[in-house]
């Protein structure tokens, strides 16, 4: 598959009155992590990567499709899942009898069956989360660290342009990497899900409780909240000052101005949060660092925090009953397969929290400074619509160019911000196929078959809404009720408005939103299915979560009262 090339975004910054399918297949917007336009910026050469990425993990698991394709129509994010051996333009199942011979004799089909088969065998995920751990996520983080140092605004325009070229590089390095990783957690994972399902007849939910305190990375910085803390114990004055009402900013121009242990603890902090996307997956998204106000408040919060609140891990203590309920005879490989699982489930989220989010975070910081020069030279009209720029016209216009205009970036600024998604439709191409049954397929490819697929529907699929004016309905992912106030956010600005104890209530969470999660008390979202990012974290901060309500942020309003039950799935407007 071609690139999204300059042109391909570039040429469609007008609402268009249709959504043409970008070819053959069945295109279906991703609303989990792309629910509204694409920077220009970040379209640009990103969904290869991740193409790349999808592709290289699906050959060496042996995947059951061949790749997930993403692709813009007036500039929206679809994508077409593309299994093997399917022909590009199908749009229904074959007969169940020439499903099977297809199976059987089609030798890309083969290929896969004998990789997934080995993989199970193997266990081929250990290698490859010892390179994440061993050679990736170690240069991952040290490139971070080497771009974080570098100082934008010190640079001359030369340089600028090679620092942006750098940040992109490792921004699109970072896309292709977490998505190479992707089989090697849904293989093991999916697998013990499916097998422990029949063997104890619980729900997927009550199953993923296993997994509580197993993705430490969805905790973001909590130990560097924690010596950050820490330190301002042991000095009264800075203490004060973080509790006072003087501006955030001079806050922490004061508290990292100094060389005591309060500066080291608080750049320690910020190193880790400070540069990260706060609100999704795109260089449009703002940094932590662009609202002191936030920043301030999570401190706050954790230095006042009076402990009544447990957030132990709890995956641990629900392993012994959840055991007597699977027969003698499968514990044993019940007791394999979790401790699999478990030493995977990390990955889904550890990758972008150890370097997407950083990386994206450290683009935007480049652009934004790009965004500055050119501004007071009037070639956009305000530094951070230079999102919707992308590398190539960025460094033109650095070097003298009049292309784009400002009124050109503006307008595609505009249309991403402002785009109204009622319109958008929920397939273009070929109406959906629902996947063949399991008994379709030879045995010896049903494990990872179903393995995939289970994992996949975990990620994106939410509830069926069955909401009324009064109670919002979703799915179930930690147990516990919690009644507080409705923090509706949209954007950074809207968290500029959250109090500790406060209910986030959000279309969707990325990684970047672990930032505020020790603040809150509880997580309802419109988007996600039972392993999307807000219901592992949610787990991991043992608060109640009702996630994929489709209509939370449209039923509630942002300062109402609400009671949230996260073993019922349910939450309710009281006030």
């Amino acid at each position: 598959m071609d690139a999204v090339s300059a042109d391909s975004v570039t040429d469609s910054i007008e609402i268009a009155e249709e959504y043409p399918a970008p070819s053959p297949g069945t295109w279906t917007p991703e609303p989990i992590h792309f629910g509204r336009p694409h920077s220009v910026f970040a379209a640009v050469d990103f969904f290869k990567a991740t193409e790349i990425g999808m592709a290289r993990s699906l050959e060496r698991y042996g995947g059951p499709i061949e790749n997930v394709e993403f692709k813009l129509s007036n500039r929206i994010a679809f994508m077409c899942v593309r299994p093997v051996g399917a022909p590009p333009d199908a749009d229904k199942l074959p007969p169940k009898w020439l499903f099977k011979l297809i199976q059987t004799v089609h030798p890309k089909i083969g290929k896969w069956r004998r990789r997934a088969n080995r993989a199970y065998r193997d266990k081929s995920w250990r290698p490859h989360i010892a390179w994440w751990d061993n050679e990736e996520k170690p240069w991952s983080i040290a490139r971070a660290g080497e771009l974080r140092e570098v100082d934008p605004g010190t640079l001359n325009d030369e340089d600028l342009i090679t620092h942006l070229t750098e940040c992109k590089a490792f921004f699109l390095r970072t896309a292709e990497t977490h998505h190479v990783l992707n089989m090697s957690f849904m293989l093991p994972l999916g697998d013990f899900l499916n097998q422990a399902k029949g063997w104890t007849d619980l729900s997927t939910s009550e199953l993923l409780g296993l997994f509580e305190g197993y993705s430490g990375a969805s905790k973001g910085a909590v130990v560097q909240l924690e010596q950050l803390r820490a330190a301002l114990d042991n000095d009264a004055e800075m203490a004060a000052l973080v509790r006072s009402d003087i501006a955030p900013s001079k806050i922490l121009a004061t508290l990292g101005g100094g060389r005591g242990a309060v500066a080291t603890a608080l750049k320690a902090y910020l190193d880790y949060d400070g540069y990260r996307t706060v609100t999704g997956y795109d260089v449009a998204d703002m940094m932590f660092i662009e609202s002191p106000e936030v920043v301030i408040r999570v401190i706050r919060s954790v230095i006042e925090n009076t402990g009544d609140r447990d957030t132990t891990p709890g995956g641990d203590r629900w392993t012994d009953g959840i055991r007597e309920k699977v027969p003698p005879k499968h514990r044993l490989q019940f007791d394999e397969l979790l401790a699999e699982a478990r030493s995977v489930f990390r990955i889904r989220e550890e990758r972008g929290a150890m370097a997407d989010a950083l990386s994206t975070g450290l683009t935007r910081r480049a652009i934004l400074e790009a965004g500055r020069r050119l501004e007071k030279q009037g070639k956009v009209l305000a530094a951070d619509q230079l999102v919707d720029a992308t590398l190539d016209e960025i460094a033109a216009l650095i070097r003298g160019s009049d292309s784009p205009s400002a009124v050109e970036i503006k307008l595609r600024a505009d249309f991403r911000i402002n785009h109204d998604f009622s319109d958008v439709p929920k397939y273009l191409g070929s109406k959906p196929i629902e996947p063949p049954p399991a008994d379709w397929f030879p045995k010896s490819a049903r494990r990872a078959q179903q393995a995939f697929q289970k994992i996949f529907s975990l990620m994106l699929n939410g509830g069926k809404s069955v909401s009324d004016e009064t109670v919002i309905r979703g799915l179930p992912v930690y147990p516990g009720v919690y009644e507080g106030t409705a923090r509706v956010v949209a954007d950074m600005f809207d968290m500029e408005k959250i109090e500790d104890g406060d209910i986030l209530v959000s279309r969707m969470t990325a990684p970047s939103f672990n930032a505020i999660f020790p603040m809150l008390g509880a997580v309802v979202t419109d988007q996600g299915g039972l392993l999307c990012h807000a219901a592992i974290t949610a787990r991991e901060f043992a608060i109640p979560a009702v996630i994929g309500c489709e209509d939370a942020t449209t039923l509630i309003a942002d300062g109402m009262r609400l009671h949230v039950d996260g073993a019922l799935g349910e939450v309710r407007i009281i006030g």
